[in-house]
Order: structure tokens, then sequence, then C-alpha cells
């Protein structure tokens, strides 16, 4: 399960298709699927995140969408197995 590092107001959403490489090589992190999330906090900073998927964990599933708020702690998704 992932979480949202901060409170905020999500401005966009981008998947990248990928590969399916063990988590621990380096380029597991430019070469995986990935979906990428930015977030304006309600202090006004831009912080962005990633979920990454990998060699056993492959399913990305983000329900968030562009204008959800956020509160710190809050579920934006989860990496299944499979």
């Amino acid at each position: 399960v992932n979480r949202s590092p901060c409170e905020g107001t999500i401005m966009k959403k981008v998947y990248s298709p990928g590969l399916f490489l063990n988590a621990t090589l380096d380029k597991a992190s430019e070469d995986n699927e990935r979906m990428a999330l930015r977030m304006t906090t309600t202090s006004g900073k831009d912080v962005a995140f990633v979920q990454i998927a990998g060699l056993v964990a492959r399913r990305i599933v983000c329900k968030i969408a562009p204008g959800d708020m956020l509160k710190t702690g809050e579920r934006i998704g989860i990496i299944r197995f499979g």
C-alpha cells in the first residue's frame, strides 16, 4: 500500500510503461513500469512521488486523479503481486 507523503492537491498523474526488473538493480527505477504523481501542498510547494513496479509486485493500482485533495498518510494506491 502506498500513502501520500503530505497534504495537498494532485495536479498531474503520468503513467510510464516499462519492464519488471528486480527492484534491487540501479536501472529498475528508470526502466520499470511506474506511475508519477505531482502534488501542490497546502503550503504551496510542489512535490512529486512515484510508484514503481518490480519483478514480483507488478500491477500498479492508483485511483487518485488530478484535482483530488489528499491528507498526509492517505492511501494513494497499491502495487499488487503477479
